[in-house]
């Protein structure tokens, strides 16, 4: 099975040196072959190729003629049932792929022929992408143009096959798009509402993803809207309560200040006012016809009544006008000071739910400010960090945003 330089073949009782005139060189090739495996992608398939290595030695007269393929499941032991016969198989499952390599050598006149087999041990899971589903809103109104989008990684090749029953596709050039725009403009008559689809899948050089189809409800006359319940709210902050969920927009009709949606088409937007009081919000939706509704939601000062430290009352409700106390209740304040008492010139002040910049004040027990800053109200731990000048006592810290609402409680320095 090695490879050597002729060797000279030693005929008994003729060939001795100088005896014989002639003498017979033997030339020796034992075939010897394998195969490289691997697998991609092409049209849409998975292809299993061979790559055929002939390791046979090239001793002089010595040629390779040619290889035979013979493809098979690794599991038909018997090789009932062959796959192919070309250097690649198109692989249409997930399994384990054999193939035989028939070698075809020549030295000199004489022909022979030798089989190798190669398997493959390659995961053809990896080459397919899972199903992909479209996302989007499910209830829309007629004369709508709604998105539709897929996310996730895609290859470099990505065909993006959108289909729409009920609808028109808008955007321009889709198969190139992972978002597309969709016109809803089929008419349901006499019915109020119809069914709409929007399927998904897509095709690269690998097997195309399986197809994902939603069902969207697209209405023309939905006949009622409702903006939420009345409500009275602590602080100048509010979720709202629209129904239908779908096609709104959100207005403000009539308040003392100025109101801010988050997302002015979402039925359940949160909305920030800058002053309490009466504030009216309407939920307008077009579906052939415009409907809405109003909603009135009052915002309520929260304001300390009495008492100090973390047993502290606040009222509840708070008429916005005149301010007149509509109920009383005893609440667990949320600030704490942290360490009390300190030893150091430094602490913390936690907690807190601090709607806009407030003050911290120090004042010793003769009513005298000795010390202030402006705490920030986007985070819930404020470092505090005192002068040289405070001396060890009890002193009296307070926190009172710019409406007046204020926290107390009693700070024992110690030196």
């Amino acid at each position: 099975g090695s490879c050597q330089d002729p060797v000279n073949i030693i005929l008994s009782k003729t060939t001795l040196p100088y005896k014989c005139d002639s003498t017979y060189d033997l030339y020796v090739a034992i075939l010897n072959a394998t195969g490289r495996v691997r697998e991609y992608c092409q049209r849409g398939m998975i292809i299993c190729e061979v790559m055929p290595i002939d390791k046979t030695c090239n001793v002089n007269g010595y040629s390779t003629e040619g290889f035979e393929y013979k493809w098979y499941l690794k599991s038909d032991i018997g090789k009932k049932t062959f796959l192919g016969t070309d250097e690649f198989i198109e692989v249409p499952l997930k399994d384990d792929y054999c193939v035989d390599i028939t070698v075809t050598g020549r030295l000199d006149k004489l022909s022979k022929k030798c089989t190798f087999t190669v398997c493959e041990l390659f995961n053809e899971d990896e080459f397919k992408y899972q199903q992909i589903c479209p996302k989007g809103s499910l209830e829309i109104c007629v004369g709508d143009t709604t998105s539709f989008s897929v996310e996730g990684s895609f290859p470099s090749d990505a065909r993006h096959i959108w289909t729409v029953g009920g609808g028109v596709i808008v955007t321009q050039n889709p198969i190139s798009n992972k978002t597309i725009e969709v016109l809803w403009n089929f008419d349901p008559s006499p019915n109020n509402s119809y069914d709409g689809i929007i399927c998904y899948h897509m095709e690269s050089s690998c097997p195309e993803t399986p197809e994902c189809c939603i069902n969207v409800k697209v209405h023309y006359n939905h006949g009622t809207v409702n903006a939420g319940p009345d409500e009275q709210v602590r602080g100048l902050k509010n979720t709202l309560k629209a129904e239908p969920t779908y096609s709104g927009t959100w207005t403000m009709v009539k308040g003392p200040g100025i109101a801010t949606f988050k997302n002015a088409n979402d039925s359940k937007s949160s909305v920030q006012v800058n002053r309490f009081g009466i504030y009216t919000f309407k939920w307008t939706i077009n579906c052939g016809i415009n409907y809405s509704d109003e909603v009135n939601i009052t915002f309520l000062r929260v304001r300390v009544i009495g008492g100090t430290g973390k047993q502290g009352r606040d009222s509840c409700c708070v008429d916005p006008g005149n301010f007149s106390e509509l109920g009383e209740r005893s609440t667990l304040r949320s600030y704490s000071i942290v360490p009390n008492p300190i030893q150091e010139k430094h602490f913390q002040i936690q907690g807190g739910s601090l709607e806009t910049t407030s003050e911290l004040m120090i004042i010793d027990l003769q009513g005298k400010k000795i010390f202030e800053k402006n705490l920030n109200c986007n985070t819930s731990t404020q470092e505090i960090e005192l002068g040289q000048d405070v001396i060890s006592g009890i002193y009296y810290l307070r926190i009172q945003d710019k409406d007046g609402n204020y926290w107390a409680d009693k700070l024992l320095i110690i030196h």
